[in-house]
């Protein structure tokens, strides 16, 4: 069969030097994208920071890169990874975020080879960064096993909500079936992801964890920050009740909170559950806070959400 042409889509928001290095992690891939398309929010900031003199320096980062920006106010997670699909031509494209960088050359072979007739998302294992937390690292193993599998709608009962997990940190798609699909939901605040994966998966097609695709990602949010993020999820799960009322996350919260705790009982870190348990509390209030946003009062709304730019447009809608 002939090799898959793939393209890489990036929406990007006042990066910093780790973009330059995913930047140049993806040319030196051993299956090369034909493009890398960077949406980028804020032209100022992106001219102040000197991105175009840093790619321009770059022969095959110069060739390779198609930039387009737009304004803050226009972003939207669907929309803007639209937009960057509608400048592909290629057989597949892969999503990344600004601050995952690949692990090694073969990143863009491992995701597109598991794209078939039947499998239209394929995506990464993310490993924590060195500076990363014993709470953060569990977390990223609990979710990125060192396993492969496969996920089909026969997998319901197994998986749970999780079956239509595949983030857009790092994930390849199927052009045709992506298009037929309808590409990514518009206008919504996050999970932009898991709603065209349930798309797929009650299309009867099927999504693929590659563990051997490995990206380097993590975070060490805030108590407020896990709250914010955790409004924005459960907002989404509100939005599209009908892909998650079937479900409930805070069975699969648990599990991951009861996970980590023994984690940290097993490596001595006993004195890191304050902490634990603080940070589970804030993701938990958020998400219930979330769910109930159509009842909650504007002021409200703008201090809990994490996504500014669409709170503030849909309070200009519904007020």
């Amino acid at each position: 069969m002939p090799e898959k042409s793939v393209d890489v889509i990036i929406p990007s928001y006042k990066p910093d030097m780790r973009f330059i290095s995913l930047l140049k992690r993806l040319v030196k891939q051993s299956v090369k994208p034909g493009k890398i398309i960077i949406i980028n929010t804020d032209k100022s900031e992106w001219e102040a920071l000197g991105f175009d003199d840093i790619i321009s320096e770059s022969g095959e980062l110069s060739k390779a890169c198609v930039i387009r920006h737009i304004k803050k106010s226009e972003f939207d997670h669907g929309r803007s990874r639209n937009f960057g699909v509608s400048l592909s031509d290629a057989d597949a494209f892969i999503c990344m975020t600004q601050d995952a960088v690949p692990c090694s050359r073969h990143l863009i072979e491992n995701l597109i080879s598991s794209l078939d007739n039947n499998v239209g998302i394929s995506y990464a294992r993310q490993i924590p960064y060195k500076d990363a937390g014993l709470i953060e690292r569990f977390t990223r193993r609990y979710n990125y096993p060192e396993n492969s599998y496969i996920k089909s709608a026969s997998d319901v009962e197994k998986y749970g909500i999780k079956l239509y997990f595949a983030s857009n940190v790092c994930a390849a798609f199927d052009r045709k079936r992506f298009d037929k699909l309808g590409g990514f939901p518009e206008g919504l605040v996050l999970n932009e992801d898991m709603i065209y994966a349930s798309r797929l998966i009650k299309s009867g097609g099927n999504i693929y964890y590659s563990s051997k695709a490995c990206v380097y990602h993590s975070h060490e949010y805030s108590g407020f920050m896990q709250f914010k993020r955790n409004f924005d999820i459960g907002a989404s799960q509100s939005a599209y009740s009908d892909v998650f009322s079937g479900f409930k996350s805070e069975g699969e919260g648990k599990r991951l909170v009861k996970e980590t705790a023994l984690y940290l009982a097993e490596h001595g870190a006993l004195y890191l559950l304050p902490k634990l348990f603080y940070i589970s509390l804030c993701k938990y209030a958020g998400y219930l806070m979330g769910k109930r946003y159509k009842k909650l009062p504007p002021a409200i709304i703008k201090m809990c959400g994490l996504n500014h730019t669409y709170w503030q447009n849909y309070l200009k809608r519904v007020l």
